[in-house]
């Protein structure tokens, strides 16, 4: 056999070599990265719906945290005085399309920590003279003429709990300021919050979700005891956590 037979028969099959690996190499590349870019998609996906159930339950534990911590309160203050908090009183005349935002006026935070009464002024204990409520402000925010856990001297007062700042908020209705038990879970501004959804102004302009507790209509669900209860947007959902219900319940959806 011819010398340069034998190289060249030798060098084909090392191109055809060549040629057929960069096909298999650009067939790989093309058809693999659109099956990847697939797969990263379907796993991002997947990421961000888990995490987002796993914030929306987080917030929704922590709400319910809290609650409870405010039936123990109040259970307390039931074993002292003899009888629940009591709260708006128009409540109880009142029809059913302003049951809530009655009940979201109310006076938990008073009756909970306390207040001391000085010169026609009822100041919640520990709390500066400027945080006090008169008579005339009372009624006309909860329409009630005075707090049942109040007394004169700071050592009567039959209940004291101390609140932390993030707990209450000084929230305006009308004329007056006065403070509320604020839903532990902050009101974005890119938030959606359809009207339906009860908001309180808080005094530096920020809006609130306020805790409801109704212990005297008659249509509430508890009917021996009281009803307490929060609603608030979470994802696209508005939900309630309520303390006849033992898990939270979506009431509607955000338009």
């Amino acid at each position: 056999m011819n010398p340069e037979q034998t190289n060249n028969t030798s060098a084909m099959p090392q191109r055809c070599g060549n040629r057929s690996w960069d096909s298999r190499l650009v067939g790989f590349t093309l058809i693999e990265l659109l099956v990847v870019i697939s797969i990263i998609g379907i796993l991002a996906s997947l990421v961000l719906s888990v995490s987002g159930a796993v914030s929306r339950k987080a917030r929704e534990s922590r709400i319910r945290s809290e609650m409870n911590r405010l039936v123990t309160l109040i259970d307390n203050y039931k074993a002292r005085l003899g009888t629940y908090p009591p709260s708006n009183e128009r409540l109880v005349v009142s029809p059913p399309a302003t049951r809530a935002q009655l009940a979201g006026l109310n006076q938990l935070y008073y009756e909970l920590s306390g207040t001391v009464f000085k010169v026609d002024t009822f100041i919640p204990i520990g709390r500066e003279a400027q945080a006090g409520l008169g008579a005339a402000q009372i009624t006309s925010i909860f329409g009630v003429d005075g707090f049942a856990n109040s007394a004169r001297n700071p050592r009567d007062v039959r209940v004291s709990t101390a609140f932390k700042p993030s707990e209450r908020k000084m929230v305006k209705e009308g004329a007056s300021v006065f403070e509320s038990l604020a839903v532990p879970l902050a009101v974005a501004s890119g938030d959606r919050v359809p009207p339906s959804v009860l908001l309180l102004t808080a005094a530096d302009g920020t809006k609130v979700y306020p805790w409801f507790y109704d212990p005297s209509s008659t249509n509430r669900f508890n009917a021996e005891t009281y009803d307490l209860w929060a609603e608030v947007v979470i994802g696209k959902n508005i939900t309630r956590i309520s303390n006849w219900e033992p898990r939270s319940v979506v009431i509607g959806k955000v338009p």
